[in-house]
């Protein structure tokens, strides 16, 4: 029971989970080589630092649940095979079918166990997979098939396979295959077992719908007309408990079974290329936010009011202040934290060179703005107090704003289009390092993501696409924010609501 989410403390699991989280997020990134002396992967061939790990999970749990409610033929052969053993099982014990609900009931609690099995043998494979430092129980191996522990190593690192070899019953080595490496030993069934617990799934999700309908189709009013109220009322609790407790936690296990299938040996590279490509895409959807809100200030100064500034650790949260400081690195492209004002003023003329009124003349006042000091360099301080400042002083922007300055942003030849090169010449100014291949994709992304009507898209409608996507909640945010920090002088400036955050 311990092994059910419903029956443990909310707020310890939380924790553990936590912290199962972030050492399988490290050792996803460090991809270390499955023989000694397990080196992570270069830099270079290994997924970001930063990778979004959690969004890596939640697309793989998709393609999970997708396979899940496809059940695959060999599942039908077996409910096939059953029915008829069950069928034997009925006519052995003469058509007694108290004695059959009996026996279906026990089939009941069975799956319940298979479901505990499951969960607790998931779990340790987890904890197998995770940074060691963060490891919080034992993991499912005996000392002897363990090699002398090695520091940080996590536990898989740790299986001496020929030991494991060794004790490998026949029955492991027919279903999980021979050849095997440290990773596929955490696993019952081996290399095989995403395969393995696919059909497990699709069999126990075919089982329960078959357990509950003959249940109320034949067993239960066979015991309520064949016995008496005490015996009906002990059936129904005892064949539903196991049932109600699998609905419970099903989501627990599923959610486990989905990150198993993708760690390790078993990590989907198609899957860590989307993620990568969907991570550029909303910094570039960022950043663009950013730059139009310098363009609107370029465009219009009289949005800036120097005075009576809040400091903006106050009116940006800490998601906000992480993003806009990537904006900043985009222009101190030597990293040294401060901006030469000449060399700012050129970078966003080069931005800017699709609007239409924007010259040196117009950004004289935005560069006044941001240094604040005079001394002829923009600091990153500069920057995020400057930005906290026209937020909260800006009026609500809309959506189609948004995307008719994207447009004209990356129009660089005014042809009322944007072509693959246009594209690739303006992000290649916002230092943001997609390839060609990424920026097809990207098309792609505004091509399908705009309505279902008919007739070719426009421009402006494909950036609106790409904004919805990848930054559903940011007009909003803007609009929220200004009506919050709109107090003016004199009156109470009020926090912006805080981000919820992501694991990543």
């Amino acid at each position: 029971v311990s092994f059910l989410p419903h029956f443990r403390s909310k707020k310890d699991e939380l924790m553990d989970e936590l912290l199962l989280f972030s050492g399988l997020r490290e050792e996803f990134i460090l991809e270390r080589s499955v023989e000694p002396p397990f080196d992570p992967a270069n830099s270079i061939n290994r997924a970001p630092d930063d990778f979004n790990f959690g969004r890596y999970l939640a697309i793989c749990l998709g393609d999970c649940l997708a396979q899940f409610v496809e059940v695959e033929l060999p599942v039908w052969f077996f409910f096939m095979a059953s029915t008829v053993l069950f069928y034997g099982l009925v006519i052995a014990v003469g058509n007694d079918f108290v004695t059959v609900a009996w026996i279906w009931a026990a089939l009941g609690w069975l799956l319940l166990m298979l479901h505990i099995f499951l969960e607790t043998h998931v779990h340790n494979i987890l904890k197998g997979f995770a940074a060691e430092k963060v490891s919080l129980h034992s993991v499912p191996f005996e000392g002897s098939m363990l090699l002398e522990s090695k520091s940080l190593l996590p536990a898989w690192c740790r299986i001496d396979l020929n030991d494991f070899a060794e004790k490998r019953s026949w029955i492991a080595e027919r279903f999980g295959g021979r050849t095997l490496n440290r990773h596929h030993a955490m696993f019952i069934m081996g290399r095989n077992w995403p395969e393995v617990q696919l059909l497990v799934m699709q069999a126990s999700l075919v089982f329960e719908s078959v357990y509950v309908s003959l249940q109320l189709i034949a067993f239960l009013p066979a015991m309520f007309s064949q016995c008496g109220t005490v015996i009906f009322a002990s059936y129904v609790l005892f064949s539903f408990s196991p049932i109600v407790c699998f609905r419970l936690s099903k989501g627990h296990l599923v959610a486990m079974l989905s990150i198993v299938a993708c760690i390790g040996s078993f990590r989907r590279p198609d899957i860590v290329t989307v993620v990568i490509r969907e991570d550029k895409t909303a910094m570039l959807v960022r950043k663009l936010l950013v730059v139009y809100k310098m363009y609107r200030a370029a465009e219009s100064p009289s949005f800036i009011d120097t005075e009576d500034q809040v400091p903006y650790r106050l009116l940006l949260d800490t998601f906000e202040l992480n993003e806009i400081s990537k904006t900043f690195d985009m222009f101190d492209r030597n990293g040294s934290g401060t901006v030469a004002v000449n060399d700012f003023e050129a970078m966003l003329a080069e931005l800017f060179v699709g609007g239409s009124n924007t010259t040196k003349e117009n950004l004289k006042p935005l560069i006044t703005a941001l240094d604040t000091d005079g001394d002829g360099t923009i600091s990153k301080e500069e920057f995020l107090q400057w930005y906290a400042n026209f937020h909260a002083a800006e009026n609500g922007i809309s959506m189609k704003e948004h995307a008719a300055f994207l447009v004209s942003f990356f129009d660089r030849n005014g042809s009322g289009g944007v072509d693959a090169g246009e594209l690739k010449t303006s992000l290649d100014a916002l230092n943001i390092g997609f390839t060609i291949e990424e920026i097809g994709a990207i098309q792609h992304e505004m091509r399908r993501g705009h309505g279902h009507g008919s007739g070719a898209q426009t421009p402006q409608e494909k950036f609106e696409s790409l904004l919805k996507r990848y930054y559903p909640r940011g007009h909003d945010r803007f609009h929220d924010a200004q009506q919050q920090t709109k107090g003016g002088r004199g009156r109470e400036i009020h926090h912006p609501g805080r981000r919820t955050m992501m694991l990543r």
